[in-house]
């Protein structure tokens, strides 16, 4: 039976079973079981108890709202490590090889295992451990190289242009994941944070709010401006889906003295509001803004964001700009203004986990930044005037084929084409106008007082 059919089963059953109201609620889970053993017996097929299992899970979270979700295993696990910016394994990211079968190093992570033992961008993974890749899908390959810390495993590769085939041994380790970019990368393999044609200007692409994201930005403002002085700094927020709820605060904590960060509503908060008038409690956490981590609360700062930056980049979109410590430059965000917590279900290798919504976060101005089918026209964060740039999908496609160009750490003397060779600043237009903002806001500071 085709896995979708098993799955349409699951859910009528469970919304038959919960639409039942009239039954005691520990009893909905004796007529789970006793679906469960109904199946057991008598379908027509035997299947497997973690089938039934995963196929009932994703039906339930289904029901709920759209970001909730059950996670497998896998899924829970690569989650997690994304999050945590950390990962066992040898340090690379790949890509399928295109029209044929096999796989491509897309790049090596910087001082990474694989980097350490000569795995290079463009490289072709043609054996693991002495047997073949041509027949395994991505998942199967990241299982063959995937294994304990500290143990070994061969890679064998073969470089473009090159007939012969080369044997690496590379040792598993944790890898370390910066979630924080800069405009392009040094000889020596580490990010550039000044604009190559504005090195005044400090840029940061943030990917996703991790653990470490704080942490990463705090240092490289520090770095900065040791390096000299910088008349503005760009964080670039699009394509960033969001990530820690305390990643997004502490980040604002970076820019602002004081003010509120965001306020979190929900029904299992903090009991920190007066009755309202239908004397229901209203429940929420609000985060104010703590000056002891303060870094740098008055250098013009533009953050450019798109229809793609979501969740906790909205919640640091739309902190600064009410605290009035930033200009947004781009395009409307996502419009996701609701938060999950990953709630693991007991032994996660065999479980997994649930991504339940918990809670809405409203902006310091009090609005909700959610785009609901009642929403008003105030949901997610808007840019401001003039500072509204739309993009094409071929302006976005040219621009994220550069950055990723960017992102390849190449080996000492490749020289890059002319294609290669062209700028965030040539081709992206929010970009430019992000610029065009820091250079205003230098102008009118040092324009003398008239009287």
């Amino acid at each position: 039976m085709p896995g979708r059919n098993l799955l349409v089963i699951w859910i009528a059953i469970i919304s038959s079973v919960l639409c039942y109201v009239q039954v005691p609620h520990n009893q909905y889970f004796r007529v789970y079981q006793h679906a469960v053993n109904l199946i057991q017996a008598d379908y027509v097929d035997s299947v497997e108890d973690h089938t039934l299992f995963e196929h009932s899970m994703h039906g339930m979270m289904q029901s709920l709202d759209e970001f909730s979700a059950y996670l497998e295993p896998r899924t829970h696990q690569r989650l997690q490590e994304g999050l945590n910016q950390q990962f066992a394994g040898i340090g690379i990211s790949m890509l399928p090889k295109e029209a044929e079968s096999g796989f491509i190093v897309e790049t090596p992570f910087l001082n990474g295992p694989a980097h350490s033992a000569g795995i290079q961008a463009d490289d072709e993974i043609i054996e693991v451990n002495n047997v073949t890749t041509a027949d395994k899908t991505m998942t199967e390959l990241i299982d063959m190289i995937k294994g304990p810390v500290g143990e070994s495993v061969m890679i064998t590769v073969r470089r473009p242009q090159s007939a012969e085939s080369l044997k690496l041994e590379i040792v598993r380790a944790i890898v370390k994941v910066p979630n924080v970019e800069g405009d392009r990368r040094r000889q020596d393999g580490q990010w550039d944070f000044r604009l190559e044609h504005n090195p005044d200007i400090v840029y940061m692409r943030v990917k996703e709010f991790g653990s470490e994201t704080a942490k990463e930005i705090a240092l490289i403002l520090r770095q900065e401006k040791k390096r000299g002085v910088y008349a503005g700094i760009i964080m670039d927020l699009r394509r960033n889906g969001g990530g820690f709820l305390d990643a997004a605060v502490d980040v604002c904590n970076l820019f602002i003295h004081d003010g509120t960060i965001v306020e979190v509503r929900g029904r299992n908060l903090a009991q920190n509001s007066p009755p309202s008038s239908t004397n229901e409690k209203h429940l929420f956490d609000r985060y104010e803004a703590n000056n002891t981590t303060t870094i740098d609360s008055s250098t013009p700062l533009a953050i450019v964001v798109n229809g793609e930056s979501a969740s906790a980049s909205e919640i640091v979109a739309a902190c600064l700009q009410d605290n009035n410590r930033a200009t947004i430059v781009g395009e409307r965000t996502f419009g996701k203004g609701s938060v999950q917590n990953i709630m693991s279900l007991g032994h996660e290798a065999e479980f997994g986990a649930l991504k339940l919504t918990i809670a809405h976060f409203f902006r310091p101005s009090g609005k909700n930044i959610h785009k609901t089918e009642a929403a008003s026209k105030d949901w997610g964060v808007h840019p401001d005037e003039p500072y509204e740039v739309l993009m094409t999908e071929e302006q976005y496609q040219e621009y994220y084929n550069n950055r990723r160009e960017r992102f390849i750490i190449r080996p000492q003397g490749y020289e890059m084409t002319q294609q290669q060779e062209q700028t965030d600043e040539a081709i992206d237009v929010q970009l430019q106008s992000a610029i065009e903002f820091i250079r205003r806001e230098r102008i009118n500071s040092s324009a003398p007082n008239r009287i």
